[in-house]
């Protein structure tokens, strides 16, 4: 199914009052909000939801590089993509979790795209985890 530029996996699954956690790469100093939702995603069993169908239409590939690597017999390559996920809490919301990288064309679809599946499952709340690089003394608290 179709959701935008995503391509959303079928049966397309009941989502209660979904949350959206994103991550977006100009916040993610360390990977440190990567690594946060990858934790996520692994604790609570997220399955997964859809990617971008086409992702050269937004992403540069000589700035977000496709990886290819080779296992026995089978060579494996992993382009760079918008990735969805989403959890089933049995509780009164379930969770969208969304790794967004920084568009580099056709910016203005992509957010559209972004705000028509958040508008397709019904999301109720998102929220965007990131981490910032900054000069703060080991000696005192950081200020929040």
């Amino acid at each position: 199914m179709r959701v935008g530029a995503f391509d959303i996996i079928e049966p397309v699954p009941e989502l209660k009052e979904p949350h959206v956690l994103a991550v977006i790469p100009w916040i993610d100093a360390g990977k440190a909000a990567s690594l946060a939702l990858s934790r996520f995603e692994t604790q609570f069993s997220a399955q997964k939801l859809g990617v971008l169908a086409r992702p050269g239409e937004y992403f540069d590939f000589t700035r977000y590089r496709p990886t290819v690597s080779r296992n026995e017999n089978a060579t494996d390559i992993s382009i760079p993509n918008a990735r969805l996920s989403y959890v089933l809490t049995g509780e009164s919301s379930d969770y969208i979790l969304l790794t967004m990288p920084e568009p580099h064309m056709n910016a203005e679809e992509y957010i559209n795209s972004v705000i028509e599946l958040m508008s397709r499952f019904g999301v109720v709340r998102y929220g965007l985890m990131g981490s910032v690089y900054d000069m703060v003394p080991h000696t005192r608290p950081p200020l929040v």
